[in-house]
């Protein structure tokens, strides 16, 4: 049988780290390191492509190697090709396929849009400076994860066409309170506002808020992220996914019922008891 191939992306500085991973997945994975690749006369975006094409899961060495300025404010940034790397690696595998490792207690800006990657930390600090041992553990947890997907090779036809993410989204009803949330989310879809969940409460019971919110995020047509204003004070918001959008287009007239219920119809009494026609008076 067939080992999962795995890809490690990293900067130049953070290759001893991705190393050390190799060294702990090689006995269970085919491991490739980006640096191996790479052909003289040939571009990088081709071969990052063409291998994104030929892997099943890909890891990604992220630490604060830049300082990037966010609304006057500077912050500890991954380095920009590793970025571009992961959502290279993202289309083709899909986010459940791809991995971040991070070191532990240390200030990094993460993405909003990367919430949902599978992130795991190590101890960058470790008094005997054993690399191997400090990823151990996080490579456990990414191998169970590659345990339970499998290689692309061993899945069927019917599984590798459908769309990435369908293979795990499980299937839930949409309730009126859903819709009412999917209608309150539609501005997100022509601005860049994410709403939070006290916005979306629409009189909704806690529970029965985070209920919904769960599922539809587990059906894929909201994503929640991470957001901030311009003194660097974060929080994290939702917002809808495509096809979240889809949804509501196609679902329009549900929708809409949802958002603008009917008045209740108020019915004026009867009195049950005959008025007589010889009144004196």
């Amino acid at each position: 049988m067939k080992k999962p191939r795995l890809f490690i992306g990293s900067s130049s500085e953070s290759y001893d780290i991705a190393s050390a991973c190799n060294a702990c997945l090689d006995r269970k994975v085919e491991v490739t390191i980006w640096d191996k690749i790479f052909n003289s006369g040939g571009d990088t975006l081709t071969s990052l492509t063409k291998k994104s094409k030929n892997v099943d899961f890909a890891l990604f060495i992220f630490r604060p190697e830049d300082l990037t300025v966010m609304r006057d404010n500077p912050k500890p940034t991954v380095r920009d090709n590793v970025i571009f790397e992961l959502g290279l690696f993202i289309g083709a595998l899909g986010k459940d396929r791809c991995f971040i490792l991070k070191p532990r207690d240390e200030k990094l800006h993460m993405p909003t849009d990367l919430l949902g990657v599978n992130v795991n930390d190590y101890d960058p600090n470790r008094s005997d400076d054993d690399l191997e041992s400090a990823v151990n553990a996080a490579c456990t947890r990414f191998l169970k994860q590659i345990n339970e997907l499998g290689s692309f090779h061993s899945k069927s036809k019917d599984d590798l066409h459908q769309p990435v993410g369908s293979q795990h989204s499980p299937k839930h009803v949409v309730s009126e309170s859903m819709l009412v949330i999917l209608g309150n989310l539609l501005s997100t879809a022509t601005d860049n506002d994410l709403i939070t969940s006290f916005n979306l409460s629409n009189g909704l019971q806690p529970y029965k808020l985070n209920l919904a919110l769960i599922k539809l995020e587990r059906m894929r047509l909201i994503e929640r992220a991470l957001d901030s204003d311009f003194n660097g004070n974060e929080w994290y918001g939702y917002k809808l996914t495509q096809d979240g959008i889809d949804y509501v287009l196609d679902n329009e007239e549900q929708v809409d019922v949802a958002m603008h219920p009917k008045p209740p119809q108020q019915f004026i009494s009867v009195p049950d008891f005959e008025l007589e026609d010889d009144i004196p008076f």
